[in-house]
């Protein structure tokens, strides 16, 4: 998770005031919990619990309170952190956001995976590190106490191998140790593959070392088996317990600071990014009661869903308790939330299954991506890590704890940059602050460096001025973008008149066939069987004649387009309550739902043209493909056979006509597609750039048929 990035920690002769109370606050919590376990179970069966706890095998999913009883559980979770908040308190460590974070981590995480016994050596291992570089042990203790979420690894060689305790005690020893020892150098340097979209950094770490350290003992035979220890019914009790628990941070928070609310909405603003040490910014008071609120969030969320209330989920609901020191508020974990439950509706399984209860409380890692970009990025980001989540484990084989935090990294590794591909051809690098607002945490986009490089032109990564589509078009030639120059301006007030002209039935033709398009992919995945495939594809054709319709028919005589193909859909719809069962029904009313979200971010991402397309054309263009896709990879064939090898590759520049940026993509992509050349992007003037097998073909030739029939079905066949 994030590594020591916020504000550097101190080493001073004394421990300020402040770090004083911030840590009495971390302990006094702490200490509710032992507190709570000492209440709701007798003493005896509390030690017992202990016992069972930090004996036992600690890959996910290990609830606690169904290893040691709850009462157990929640005294050793306390006592760990009440440990940990000692180690902060003689290493004399600055309390940042940071820290913060690290500590209810370490609340959260003792309830399931971490103990008394298995965390120390990953600790040891990093304050070695710290030792060999010459640096006191508080510069790392972050890193220290975030990386104990391989601790699982230590308590798998004790108690989980055939090995004597004369072997297995020194390997679970000497392999915490070097787990501990790379950690700093390795979470430093793949914070950079996600540029702090991901809060948990340390779980990306810890996934990639996870699944180094398994891949090795694997190969010697050494394979964990799979745990699930999962306690349900307990609602009531804990949910009580975790409630006043954050009612009482938003309490203390207004007590500390008066103007505490009002410094939390000047908070809520803040992106996110790490490092975002809110407790710096602003103030102990604001912090608590973001903690308080954003734990809030997780709790109604859980509950509203039928979820259960046990180690995992409390785990969970701390960390979003302890990242709101560092990075989240209810503004932006709200979107992550949202996208991992429209992505569990798409899935076999139910919101309420535990991997998805997890993955909707942990994903909120990927909060920075909401913040920053937008509601609408989060969603997609949270819809995505719903699937990743599920998926990655296997690889660390359950001993990496922070399992959500490695598929949040690899997420946000991919995704980022992608969102930051499709602002930059827009002329935007990121969403722009909203007014007034104040600068809180990280404020800039990924890209930090004052300017980027773009097809060999300078962009300023800040204001995207200087963009290059690729063809000599600055940024300023974009719909909604400041032009530099008259050229620029009479384009952007050309474009925009178009826009405006732009009848609503070419507006409804591009909805309804780009709808129909994600159903019918939809259905294609996820249909239970070919038959119920057929009866909603037959219910649907009325639909694609409305489509039709609009798209093609627009203009001129486009109302009647539109009765024509709306009575062909409700004639082609008779009787479809007939054909489809409950499950696919079900299916549909999730298919609805995701359908709407992929064509509104279809729009958004490629609005409609100005001018419908040319089916004649596109039909000439489709026939086209598939003839120089035969006739292409007949001639590979035939070079790959011939003794002689007749080959001569090479580069050829192409001066394409085509002007708008997704029109020379089509363009590009077409001709890739075809064997014999690969598009190798743009050059300095802004011309096409493809790599050829054979520079002595025709390739031009065959680009300026491409091309031709690209602006026929554009109805440009005069270049703009």
């Amino acid at each position: 998770m994030g590594t020591d990035h916020a504000l550097p920690s101190g080493t001073g002769a004394s421990v300020a005031p402040s770090d004083r109370i911030v840590l009495l606050i971390v302990a006094g919590y702490a200490l509710a919990f032992v507190l709570f376990g000492l209440l709701i179970d007798t003493p005896s069966d509390v030690l017992h619990g202990l016992g069972s706890i930090l004996i036992s095998r600690d890959t996910l999913l290990t609830d606690y309170m169904g290893v040691g009883g709850i009462g157990a559980a929640l005294v050793s979770t306390g006592l760990l952190t009440l440990a940990a908040c000692l180690v902060y308190a003689l290493n004399r460590v600055r309390m940042t956001g940071t820290a913060i974070a690290a500590l209810f981590l370490v609340l959260g995480f003792g309830l399931f995976g971490k103990n008394l016994l298995n965390v120390w050596f990953i600790i040891a291992g990093v304050a070695l590190h710290a030792r060999w570089r010459g640096q006191p042990f508080s510069t790392h203790i972050n890193t220290a106490f975030f990386g104990i979420a391989l601790s699982p690894i230590v308590s798998e060689i004790l108690f989980s191998t055939t090995l004597p305790l004369s072997i297995s005690l020194p390997l679970a020893v000497v392999t915490g140790l070097l787990i501990g020892f790379i950690l700093p150098a390795a979470a430093a340097q793949l914070f950079r593959a996600h540029d702090g979209f991901a809060l948990y950094n340390m779980g990306f770490t810890a996934g990639l070392v996870g699944t180094l350290v398994v891949a090795i003992y694997a190969s010697y035979g050494f394979v964990a088996d799979p745990v699930f220890i999962w306690t349900t019914g307990n609602n009531l009790l804990l949910g009580s317990f975790v409630g006043v628990l954050l009612l009482s941070m938003v309490l203390l928070g207004v007590v500390i600071d008066r103007r505490a609310f009002s410094r939390f909405w000047l908070l809520m603003r803040a992106s996110g990014q790490a490092p975002s040490d809110f407790l710096a910014s602003a103030g102990l008071g604001a912090t608590l009661i973001n903690m308080g609120l954003s734990g809030a969030v997780g709790l109604v969320y859980l509950l509203a869903i039928g979820g259960d209330l046990n180690g995992p989920t409390i785990g969970a609901l701390f960390s979003i308790v302890g990242f709101a020191a560092f990075g989240k508020h209810p503004r932006n974990i709200i979107p992550i939330i949202a996208g991992v439950f429209l992505g569990s509706l798409a899935k076999p399984w139910g919101v309420a299954d535990p991997s998805v209860q997890l993955a909707a409380l942990f994903g909120t890692n990927l909060a920075p991506i909401a913040g920053y970009f937008g509601w609408q990025w989060g969603i997609i980001a949270g819809f995505i890590h719903s699937s990743a989540a599920l998926s990655v484990g296997v690889v660390h084989g359950g001993l990496n704890l922070y399992n959500n935090g490695f598929a949040a990294g690899i997420v946000a590794s991919i995704l980022v940059p992608v969102i930051l591909a499709i602002r930059a051809r827009g002329g935007l690098t990121g969403r722009k602050p909203a007014s007034g607002a104040v600068k809180l945490g990280a404020s800039e986009p990924s890209v930090r460096e004052p300017t980027k490089k773009i097809s060999e032109s300078v962009v300023d990564a800040q204001t995207g001025a200087g963009l290059t589509d690729g063809d000599g078009a600055g940024a300023g030639s974009r719909p909604g973008m400041v032009s530099t120059s008259g050229a620029d301006d009479h384009v952007a007030h050309k474009q925009a008149a178009q826009a405006v002209a732009l009848g609503r039935g070419r507006w409804l033709g591009a909805v309804l066939l780009r709808a129909l398009f994600f159903l019918v992919i939809w259905l294609l995945l996820s249909a239970p069987d070919l038959g119920a495939l057929r009866t909603l594809l037959g219910s649907s054709a009325g639909l694609l004649a409305t489509g039709f319709g609009a798209e093609i028919g627009a203009g001129a005589g486009i109302a009647a387009d539109v009765v024509i193909g709306a009575g062909a859909g409700i004639a082609a719809g008779v009787g479809i309550g007939d054909g489809i069962n409950a499950q696919l029904a079900a299916d549909l009313a999730i298919a609805l739902i995701a359908t709407a979200m992929a064509t509104w971010i279809s729009l958004w991402v490629l609005p409609p043209g100005p001018r419908p397309w040319r089916l004649s054309a596109l039909m000439a263009l489709m026939g086209r493909f598939l003839v120089q896709s035969v006739l292409g990879g007949i001639d590979v064939a035939r070079r790959a056979f011939d003794p002689r090898l007749p080959l001569r590759p090479g580069y050829i520049v192409f001066a394409s006509s085509l002007r708008r940026p997704h029109q020379r993509a089509i363009l590009q992509t077409f001709a890739s597609a075809t064997p014999g050349a690969i598009a190798a992007g743009t050059d300095a003037e802004g011309r096409l750039v493809f790599h050829c097998l054979d520079t002595r073909g025709p390739i031009a030739e065959g680009l300026a048929q491409d091309e031709q029939l690209l602006l026929r079905l554009y109805r440009e066949e005069e270049p703009k």
